[in-house]
């Protein structure tokens, strides 16, 4: 998680009580004593995970399937294995009018370059 660069949060609650730990329930004990045990409902939580589409990346991510990627960042990581000559358009010169010219179509040519596809 400290390696990703999240653009949302996602709130699971971890009990139907919102209360912290099972003692600061109506007649839990409070004092000294053993440690507080905190109050975690795991069949609620993984459901949430589940509605909220999480198990379901994660899944994806450990399937070795690609993240999205910028055409972009794409093409500068694979330009590679393209044919000799296909380049991207600079962000200047790139007005939209030529759909051969925009940065999607520049990377489906290199998805598509024979070589490529007999890997």
């Amino acid at each position: 998680i400290r390696n990703t660069q999240p653009h949302f949060v996602r709130c699971i609650k971890p009990n139907p009580q919102n209360q912290p730990f099972a003692d600061s329930l109506p007649g839990g004990g409070q004092g000294p004593g053993p440690p507080r045990r905190p109050l975690f409902d795991r069949p609620s939580v993984a459901q949430q995970l589940s509605y909220q589409g999480v198990l379901e990346a994660i899944r994806v991510a450990r399937a070795g399937f690609p993240v999205r990627l910028k055409h972009r960042d794409f093409f500068a990581e694979f330009r590679c294995l393209g044919p000799r000559g296909l380049d991207l358009p600079r962000a200047a010169d790139d007005d939209g009018n030529d759909p051969a010219r925009r940065p999607a179509s520049v990377v489906r040519q290199l998805v598509e370059h024979p070589p490529v596809l007999a890997l």
